[in-house]
């Protein structure tokens, strides 16, 4: 039956009180609450449900009542009940016409409100019609905590016992110490949530209560929290190279590629909708000639879904067109002269992720002046990095310093390893090759170095095709050149962890951690 009546009251809210019976309390479907009726029993008390009263009870046809009627027992049972703070307090009988007995008509109950002594009391809780005057403040509030969130402060205490309780009043002190004459808040209930704070202030609080008389406690023990922010993950950063096929390839096939070339679209489908930081791309972003066109109708559908966040390095197939005009009109925008991919006169940046200082270089030396030491790049980097002075240094571009792919080494871009390395670099990306290679940490010369530790990858597994390895190059620790995907490195304050996410579908896998230097 509970489960019934609370099923046909749930839209309507109404509490369910039944009436006791042998074993009711250990019932598995409990109601709101429990009484029990018993109109000729001056007071009945069901612990922690219910305190019952009777004014009296007058059956008719008896000679004597059941239960006298007696103002005085009356106002005590008030007083009981309301001392009881029972969460029903019940009236089980007042005119009962059917048993024969009233109250409210009797003129022996008349009384000066011309409601009756009856309702007198109980509009008195039984302290007589005119009840002494309160002067006694409620109980000081315990148990105040203050719990810290962002940009907010959870207080909670005790709950006060005092039985004509009109609420609390919450107190924030003052920035210069002193607290305020007036409350921030004045809860009805023994908790409050203070919003609009600054996260990383110390906020302090105190809680009185107050009657219905007005009479105020003593505050509380004060609680203090400082409101925090939710903690940021460490920004994670995704990377490839040679990527998007040209539109007039046999193998591009409207963007959906074969299933061994122009896999473009399913290596960005790796990046989209993933919390990264950024996406740096490791040149020939686009095939064959790298013309705005070309970029428009390949990259674009493919990896351009992520352009807000990429930060390209220039490749040479982009030079196949006059001054990789269409790759600098497609990221900086047709004619602008700096903008996402740099200057269009150098292509080289930098820029902050973190706590990391990254660098964008051109490794298409003869395009910006050369990249040997004393040439335009190359002193910029040095000048770059001196006055970017951070824990961890991140560099990337497009030919690879050091390679066991199709293209191999490139000497020529030691003067920039070297650089990096006088600076304690950490880490350097590239493409131009067409698989995934990780070397151990080695310096300029490619010498294994356990001190400074440049580590290289080779990512050129952005989508467009693969090149087999040749000569296995020194210090080269994982090779793989069948599998297209991306490289995301978490790139924390004081390390680095990096990961080879496949295509789906794919299995190959890679992954690990060092620490900057």
């Amino acid at each position: 039956m509970v489960d019934r009546w609370k099923q046909a009251n749930a839209a309507i809210g109404a509490y369910l009180v039944l009436k006791v019976f042998g074993g009711y309390r250990s019932c598995l479907s409990q109601p709101h609450g429990w009484h029990q009726y018993s109109p000729a029993v001056a007071t009945d008390s069901q612990a922690g449900y219910s305190f019952s009263i009777s004014p009296g009870f007058d059956k008719a046809g008896e000679l004597a009542p059941r239960l006298a009627r007696d103002p005085a027992r009356w106002s005590q049972n008030i007083r009981d009940m309301v001392a009881s703070n029972a969460p029903f307090q019940l009236v089980t009988t007042m005119n009962e016409w059917g048993e024969g007995t009233s109250v409210e008509s009797a003129q022996e109950w008349s009384s000066a409100s011309g409601h009756g002594l009856y309702l007198d009391a109980l509009h008195f809780d039984g302290q007589g019609s005119t009840p002494p005057a309160d002067t006694t403040p409620p109980g000081t509030p315990t148990g105040l905590s203050a719990t810290p969130g962002d940009r907010t402060v959870a207080l909670d205490w005790n709950d006060n016992p005092e039985a004509d309780l009109a609420g609390y009043r919450v107190y924030r002190r003052n920035p210069d110490g002193s607290w305020p004459a007036s409350p921030v808040a004045t809860p009805s209930a023994s908790q409050w949530s203070d919003g609009g704070r600054t996260n990383g202030t110390t906020y302090t609080y105190r809680v009185t209560a107050a009657d219905a008389a007005g009479n105020e406690s003593p505050p509380s023990a004060p609680a203090a929290a400082t409101p925090v922010g939710p903690a940021t993950p460490d920004p994670v950063i995704a990377t490839a190279g040679d990527i998007a096929c040209d539109p007039l390839s046999s193998s591009f096939n409207n963007g959906l590629g074969t299933s061994s070339s122009c896999r473009q679209k399913y290596t960005s489908d790796l990046l989209v909708g993933s919390p990264l930081a950024a996406v740096f791309t490791l040149g020939d972003n686009q095939y064959e000639g790298g013309t705005l066109a070309q970029f428009q109708q390949s990259y674009d559908q493919s990896w351009g879904r992520v352009k807000p966040i990429t930060h390209p390095a220039v490749g040479n197939h982009e030079y196949q067109t006059s001054n990789a005009s269409g790759y600098f009109d497609y990221f900086n925008g047709v004619g602008v002269q700096t903008g996402r991919a740099g200057d269009r006169g150098k292509g080289y940046y930098s820029f902050n992720i973190g706590n990391w200082h990254i660098v964008t270089l051109n490794s298409n030396c003869s395009q910006v002046g050369g990249c040997g030491a004393g040439s335009p790049q190359e002193i910029w980097l040095r000048q770059d990095l001196a006055a970017n002075p951070a824990n961890c240094t991140l560099a990337y571009w497009h030919h690879p310093r050091f390679s066991s792919g199709e293209h191999g080494d490139t000497p020529a871009m030691q003067p920039i390893w070297q650089a990096l390395y006088d600076a304690n670099a950490d880490v350097t990306l590239a493409g131009h090759d067409h698989g995934y290679e990780r070397f151990a940490p080695q310096n300029p010369a490619g010498v294994a170095d356990g001190a400074r530790r440049i580590r290289e990858f080779v990512v050129g597994t952005g989508g467009k095709s693969h090149y087999a390895f040749t000569t296995i190059r020194p210090n080269s620790e994982l090779r793989q050149s069948s599998t297209y995907g991306v490289l995301e490195l978490a790139l924390h304050a004081q390390s680095y962890e990096w990961r080879f996410m496949p295509e789906v579908g794919q299995t190959f896998a890679d992954s690990g951690s060092a620490a900057c230097h």
